[in-house]
């Protein structure tokens, strides 16, 4: 299995290369309502989320990248991939993928918003690992979530994957 750095240069090449696949204005008209669809579903979900995550934490204060930002967009999408190889995916996804997907990496899971509903503990022993890059033996975590399109994403991440994450406002 290769390493977290050689995923995420793999990813990042991978993004560049895509540039206007990743464009839905490109998709048929009928796929593209679809996602565009679901892409609405998960941000109504991440506001709950937020909500949720504020009533339980108030210091924690949402953040937001401009859609125009394309270079960091792409770096925490890359980062996300880069850490998703060994990730299990709901069977709900696998049959209709045109849905949100909730991506919860201390889980190492992929869910529909069905199976997010379902409790799962982590792993025994992985309370210092960092949640993007794999790394133990981490003290201090950062909180990350986002939404990107159909993806929900959050986990605690160190402070080197933070820095690349959330770079306005990370250690």
């Amino acid at each position: 299995m290769s390493t977290y750095q050689e995923r995420l240069d793999g990813a990042r090449q991978a993004l560049a290369e895509a540039g206007a696949l990743l464009d839905r204005t490109t998709l048929p008209v009928g796929l593209a309502d679809q996602l565009n669809a679901a892409a609405s579903d998960t941000r109504r979900l991440f506001a709950r989320f937020v909500a949720a995550t504020a009533i339980v934490n108030p210091d924690l204060t949402p953040g937001g990248l401009p859609a125009a930002q394309t270079g960091k967009v792409h770096e925490v999408l890359a980062r996300t991939i880069a850490a998703m190889p060994e990730f299990a995916l709901c069977s709900h996804l696998r049959r209709a993928p045109g849905q949100p997907g909730v991506v919860r990496m201390a889980l190492r899971r992929l869910d529909c918003h069905r199976c997010m509903a379902t409790s799962v503990n982590p792993p025994p022993g992985e309370d210092d690992r960092c949640d993007w890059c794999g790394r133990h033996g981490i003290t201090t975590f950062w909180p990350v979530s986002y939404t990107l399109g159909l993806i929900l994403a959050y986990g605690d991440a160190c402070g080197d994957c933070a820095t690349g994450l959330v770079p306005d406002q990370s250690p």
